[in-house]
């Protein structure tokens, strides 16, 4: 099941986010209309974007995504700051 935009709104900050490789990606920071913010905690600065088409669901307080901390998006240029400001 793939997330749309009413379940994204949802999202509790600070759930777990596992990628596709199992490998834990962080938690939710923030949540906007299309994609989540995820912040690993011990690198906050290597916040990543994902999208919610990659959402693939959450269950037992873990949300699961269809991507990999190398092929997320890192937060650090202006089209994300765009985007936040249109959400």
């Amino acid at each position: 099941m793939r997330f749309d935009s009413h379940q994204i709104a949802g999202l509790p900050i600070g759930t777990r986010v596992t990628g596709a490789d199992g490998r834990p990606l962080g938690r939710v920071h923030e949540v906007y209309a299309h994609f989540v913010i995820v912040r690993d905690d011990d690198e906050p600065s290597s916040d990543l974007e994902v999208p919610a088409h990659a959402i693939l669901g959450l269950a037992d307080g873990i949300l699961r995504v269809s991507i990999t901390r190398a092929s997320a998006n890192p937060v650090d240029d202006g089209s994300t700051v765009h985007a936040r400001e249109h959400d």
